[in-house]
């Protein structure tokens, strides 16, 4: 399987593994133990792409539907590892309600810039054009953004999943050691991947000025 395919889940998949992060081992399979979902391995035990961001930050953008707010976070990924690497971003938000929000989905270009110039970072590579090969270097690590339209006045705490960063994956399996499988017979599979959580502390009032507390930064399996 390659790199790109392998990031693809089913959507049984997502369901599934979205509700072992919003309810536990529980809500993954009635059935099932917490032991059952697999854990990432303390140390590598594949090619990794090193990641570098900023917190999230909210940002309102006038457009010709009225002014509309933002989250976005800047990130640089860097392949130290040996040899080149196709690198595949899939960042989603993950919020307090429990839905899962792709990041630069129908993310106008305005915003775009409107966040390159506001940060002054003007080296930023399209989301779009992230998917790319990844040359070895610090020289040759890139820089972009993910985006969300703001899902909610009041944010609460919300996670952001990101994947394409490890190349460690695992099967699902079931509590006689089956593997689990989709719709069409495929079997289900887990990513290594970076899982952060943020608390915003406050509520609308001041939503741009309102303290946003890191909670979480750790690796997951999703």
């Amino acid at each position: 399987m390659t790199h790109a395919s392998s990031l693809a889940h089913s959507a049984r998949g997502l369901a599934l593994i979205a509700a072992f992060v919003v309810g536990g081992a529980a809500g993954l399979l009635a059935a099932e133990p917490a032991s059952a979902f697999p854990t990432p391995s303390v140390a590598p035990i594949a090619w990794e792409i090193d990641l570098k961001y900023r917190h999230p930050r909210r940002m309102v953008v006038e457009s010709s539907q009225g002014p509309r707010a933002y989250w976005y976070m800047l990130y640089t990924v860097t392949n130290n590892s040996d040899a080149e690497l196709f690198f595949v971003p899939a960042i989603e938000m993950l919020t307090e309600d429990g839905r899962v929000i792709p990041a630069n989905r129908n993310i106008p270009r305005a915003v775009f810039n409107a966040i390159a110039s506001r940060t002054r970072s003007m080296d930023l590579t399209l989301p779009q054009d992230m998917s790319a090969k990844l040359l070895v270097g610090e020289d040759q690590a890139r820089s972009s953004v993910a985006i969300w339209e703001e899902p909610s006045a009041e944010m609460g705490t919300f996670d952001i999943f990101f994947g394409g960063l490890s190349g460690e994956i695992v099967v699902l399996t079931d509590a006689k050691g089956e593997p689990l499988k989709d719709p069409d017979g495929n079997p289900i599979r887990v990513r290594k991947t970076r899982q952060l959580r943020y608390k915003i502390r406050g509520d609308d009032v001041r939503p741009e000025i309102d303290e946003l507390v890191p909670l979480l930064d750790t690796w997951v399996m999703r």
